[in-house]
């Protein structure tokens, strides 16, 4: 990589981390341990020994990330100052998914545009709030970050120790790594490399040690498949929230559509117009990528972003149902709807006229739409309680639950 090519690629990371800091200004001057990141883990820490709070498995199964993470805070940092290196590790995460884009050679990232575009729509992300600076919700970056490995050509050993390291670390951090697993199996069909055959043994070995040895049931998770749920679901968010969330008509769609999924309707005409626009998107977009072997990368995009939102719904707390309405389970659709920007982006990329002047402008409706959800968050999704007043608190009568997050997440340590 040229030296000019680091530099830019450097300055975008570096933009990427100073816009994602300033959208939580009002977080990092309290401090804050997102939801169960305090309450579970962060606890957890406090009152285990390192080896029973490392290998803790929550929700179903092992989160090594949050794991050490919350370990680290609590064994390194007086309690005072624990919520910030949680932070910085969430950040140092956050930032992997930019950092694959802006280093790798993929003919269709050579221009600086492209690489700034692609960092952009990894910013704004129409749902990227919830899962942003804490240790809780990174295992939804490295997600991410397979997804993205699987779409790229793969790079020098430099390059591929670190990927390697990511996928390595995504399927014992959470079952979103799980998921892309057996899509290294299958990309390692096509290309039949030693660096793709490191990928695949990588993520599929670290996948199975999740399975084998920390998935177990968990009550709060109720698998279950009912098609118009993904139906509704998937045309909420992959398809309106995305491009056509101007105004407060879109989240009442949304909340009218899971009321009439709720009724458990066999067939309405609503299932067969989103399916008729889905075959509209999908048919013309596999025969561009077919006959098109640059934009084979958009084809890997789509495929894992995909595959994450299936699964992550019938996962989900409450099912696919509860994705159904705007602004609940945003974790569940950030993957997805990360990769799939990319893979317009990449269609776009290697498009020719007039093609790329359309897929210009589905870009800015893109970055029109995320760049608001990015400057509206929730104020208590980007916000926390001031820390240093709570644990001083604490220090006063430890019997005071600690506030963590927003309102209800409160979380009680026992005397030191």
């Amino acid at each position: 990589m040229s030296g000019n090519r680091r530099f830019q690629g450097f300055l975008l990371v570096f933009l990427f981390s100073l816009l994602l800091c300033l959208r939580f200004h009002a977080a990092w001057p309290n401090g804050r341990l997102v939801a169960e990141e305090g309450t579970i883990f962060f606890r957890k820490a406090w009152e285990s020994s390192w080896s029973d709070a490392l290998f803790y498995s929550y929700g179903g199964y092992l989160n090594l990330v949050t794991n050490a993470g919350t370990l680290l805070a609590e064994r390194c940092l007086p309690l005072t100052f624990a919520p910030w290196l949680t932070m910085l590790i969430g950040l140092a995460f956050q930032i992997c998914a930019p950092v694959l884009l802006v280093s790798a050679k993929d003919d269709w990232l050579r221009p600086l545009w492209v690489r700034a575009i692609g960092v952009a729509l990894l910013l704004v992300a129409p749902e990227s709030a919830e899962v942003s600076l804490h240790t809780l919700h990174s295992q939804y970056h490295l997600a991410l970050c397979c997804g993205i490995i699987l779409g790229l050509r793969t790079g020098r050993s430099g390059q591929e120790i670190f990927r390697c390291i990511l996928l390595g670390l995504a399927p014992l951090s959470g079952p979103g790594g799980v998921i892309m697993a057996p899509l290294f199996g299958l990309r390692l069909l096509f290309d039949r490399s030693r660096a793709r055959l490191a990928e695949c043994l990588t993520i599929s070995i670290c996948s199975v040690i999740q399975v084998v040895f920390f998935f177990q049931p968990f009550s709060e998770r109720t698998f279950g498949f009912f098609f118009q749920d993904y139906v509704f679901a998937l045309f909420t968010r992959y398809v309106l929230w995305p491009f056509f969330s101007f105004g407060p008509q879109v989240h009442d769609l949304s909340l009218y559509l899971q009321d009439i999924s709720s009724h458990r309707h066999v067939v309405v005409v609503y299932d067969v117009l989103i399916l008729l626009l889905f075959t509209a998107i999908l048919v013309p977009v596999s025969l561009s990528i077919y006959r098109n072997p640059r934009a084979r990368p958009a084809g890997w995009f789509f495929l894992g972003g995909g595959v994450h939102a299936l699964v992550a719904m019938y996962g989900a707390l409450g099912g696919a149902a509860t994705v159904i309405s705007l602004g609940a389970g945003e974790r569940y659709c950030f993957v997805a709807q990360s990769l799939f920007a990319l893979a317009i982006l990449v269609l776009v990329a290697t498009a020719r006229q007039p093609r790329r002047r359309f897929g210009t402008f589905i870009l800015a409706l893109l970055l029109v739409c995320g760049s608001r959800h990015f400057l509206k968050s929730r104020a208590e999704i980007v916000t926390g309680p001031d820390w240093r007043a709570e644990v001083s608190e604490w220090n006063r009568n430890h019997a005071h639950e600690i506030r963590v997050w927003r309102q209800g997440w409160t979380m009680k340590l026992s005397p030191p």
